[in-house]
């Protein structure tokens, strides 16, 4: 043994010595959560700002899902203004930065929880993230929605796998959705209201054509169909308002306009990703 030792101090290493600082880093890596993969990542944000940029918490949700896919690892952040921040006021921003964060987190890690998977540790002017492989699929943007009676929710995670499972072509036919009356009248009061399968838009200002204001919220309309379509089906009533009055919508009583409001529908329910082709008649239907 002692041979070997001095064997081995005879020897000059080219190697530089590990600072107090990457000795740290090195023994959370390998005894703190020996679980961790071996992916690093590094971003940077200010803190000094008056408003926090939203791009910033943006970025660290990104940088988060990212490893969380990735079977886990280190994500540095280095707070590139801390020579700038007043006396004292570090830990509050952080912790208010660190409150928006958690909050976009918190859906998108259902039905997983923040404190299962992530650690965090603030050195001085860097917060490090060790964070834990995820045992299912973590994704920040997966639009799938489903219809509330007053509004369309984000579809949960085991809504998600239910659907994903659960591919039919056609759940509820047409013909079977809720009956409406024949005709509606200016300024009447509808003697029915909005429910899971029966929802009220109403877009101004009166100015603007139909097509132009189906095309200023077809996210919005994007959203209602996808909802719909998700769950049971449903009916869109436009030019309705949420208490139930009929504002209708402005239409030039020509065949073409009537026309282009239905292309304007169809290029629509084109733009979305669906399972199977929707078919006119079949799956959505436009009447006046």
């Amino acid at each position: 043994m002692k041979q070997s030792e001095e064997s081995c101090e005879g020897k000059k290493s080219s190697l530089a010595p590990l600072s107090h600082f990457q000795c740290w880093l090195t023994q959370q890596l390998h005894s703190y959560r020996p679980d961790l993969a071996e992916n690093y990542l590094r971003l940077e944000v200010q803190l000094a700002l008056k408003k926090f940029k939203k791009s910033q918490c943006e970025d660290l949700l990104k940088a988060t899902c990212a490893l969380l896919n990735s079977g886990g690892g280190v994500l540095e952040m280095k707070i590139s203004d801390y020579s700038q921040l007043e006396k004292g006021t570090f830990w509050p921003k952080l912790d208010k930065f660190w409150q928006t964060f958690e909050n976009s987190l918190e859906p998108v890690l259902e039905p997983l929880c923040y404190p299962d998977l992530i650690d965090r540790v603030v050195k001085e002017d860097v917060v490090f993230l060790f964070i834990k492989a995820a045992d299912c699929l973590i994704s920040i943007g997966c639009k799938l929605y489903v219809a509330g009676d007053a509004r369309v929710h984000r579809a949960s995670f085991t809504k998600t796998l239910e659907l994903l499972e659960d591919r039919p072509e056609c759940k509820i036919p047409l013909e079977e959705l809720p009956p409406l009356p024949e005709t509606f009248a200016s300024e009447q009061v509808l003697d029915f209201h909005e429910t899971k399968k029966e929802q009220f838009k109403n877009y101004t200002p009166e100015k603007k054509t139909t097509q132009m204001k189906l095309l200023n919220k077809k996210d919005e309309i994007k959203k209602q169909i996808s909802a719909f379509a998700n769950v049971l089906g449903g009916i869109i009533l436009f030019g309705i308002s949420n208490n139930g009055i009929v504002d209708g919508l402005k239409i030039d009583s020509d065949e073409q306009s009537v026309e282009e409001v239905e292309q304007q529908i169809e290029s629509i329910i084109g733009e979305m990703k669906w399972c199977y082709t929707p078919q006119k008649l079949v799956h959505w239907n436009v009447n006046f």
